[in-house]
């Protein structure tokens, strides 16, 4: 009971909480001028370019304004991270941003058409992209690795199929799911816990670092190497700091749990 008070009078003081529940009625105009990429374009901007990818969600946005989620407790360093990351991803830099375009693009009477938990569970979201957004960049889509999306295994798998890939995951059974897809190329799995993963960070980083630099003492080439990441948002964290490093990463969230 106590940490359910503190949590609902953190979020009832976060001034950006009660500016999104009056956003909820305006239209959202920034991403008019962005391009959107769906899922399949999304996979092809990603072959084409030197791009990593990270996926944000309402999870994300939760943290943001102070609350918690079922495998991440609030943290106000994680907050400011996330947020610097989302400032990142506007800037030119080495990231594509995957968001969820469907319910941020459309207009205030097509957002609220749609079912009440939806509404419910993305207009926090809407408000964040309308303040953070800048005109003309690209954005991928947030749902490419989820299950409802129709890409094939073999679609999805092109972005690491001929790479050295260093998985962080908290479940063991994902190393099996993609070894198939990884043509018999090298793969090592960092696990990570299924919950709390924020609080690991410095961790998870350093055990990143060590099997990529014992990679490189292999024989291979830093562009040779991907490290996928399925750790809720203290992995996006990881990733934004992986890839401020120079390498290339891949958010994959669930989608070893549910495709692969």
């Amino acid at each position: 009971m106590k940490k359910k008070i503190i949590r609902w009078l953190r979020i009832f003081l976060n001034y950006e909480w009660w500016v999104a529940n009056i956003h909820k009625f305006k239209n959202a105009n920034n991403l008019d001028n962005c391009t959107l990429l769906n899922d399949a374009d999304t996979i092809d901007y990603l072959l084409n370019t030197k791009k990593s990818f990270i996926r944000w969600g309402d999870g994300e946005t939760n943290i943001l304004m102070g609350g918690d989620l079922s495998f991440q407790e609030y943290d106000k360093e994680l907050a400011r991270d996330l947020r610097k990351l989302l400032i990142d991803s506007q800037n030119g830099t080495k990231l594509l941003l995957g968001i969820p375009h469907r319910y941020l693009s459309v207009t205030k009477s097509e957002f609220h058409k749609q079912d009440k938990r939806f509404v419910g569970l993305w207009y926090k979201s809407r408000y964040i992209f309308d303040k953070y957004v800048l005109e003309n960049n690209i954005y991928g889509d947030a749902f490419v690795f989820r299950k409802e999306s129709p890409l094939t295994r073999e679609t999805v798998s092109q972005l690491w199929s001929k790479k050295k890939i260093i998985l962080v995951s908290s479940k063991s059974e994902h190393i099996k799911k993609i070894y198939n897809a990884n043509q018999g190329n090298g793969i090592i799995q960092i696990l990570c816990p299924s919950k709390n993963s924020y609080s690991y960070l410095d961790d998870m980083y350093q055990k990143v670092k060590e099997a990529i630099n014992n990679s490189v003492a292999n024989g291979n080439k830093i562009s040779d190497i991907m490290v996928l990441i399925s750790s809720g948002p203290g992995g996006k964290v990881l990733a934004h700091q992986l890839i401020n490093d120079g390498y290339k990463v891949v958010d994959t969230g669930h989608y070893f749990t549910w495709k692969a």
